[in-house]
């Protein structure tokens, strides 16, 4: 029986243009995230963070 499945080449590119573009996506949304974390507190506000962090 002879294998059969059109457009494999489009399947395999669509897969690969999604698996790409979620990966743009996800850098993106680290690299926003890093730089709302670097804003400094408000005065007064104590950084969540500061709370995780262990005491040397």
């Amino acid at each position: 029986m002879p294998y059969v499945f059109p457009y494999e080449q489009l399947f395999v590119l669509g897969i690969g243009v999604l698996i790409l573009g979620l990966l743009v996506v996800r850098v993106r949304w680290v690299a926003r995230r890093r730089a709302s974390s670097a804003v400094p507190a408000p005065v007064g506000k104590q950084d969540e963070r500061a709370s995780a962090r262990p005491i040397d």
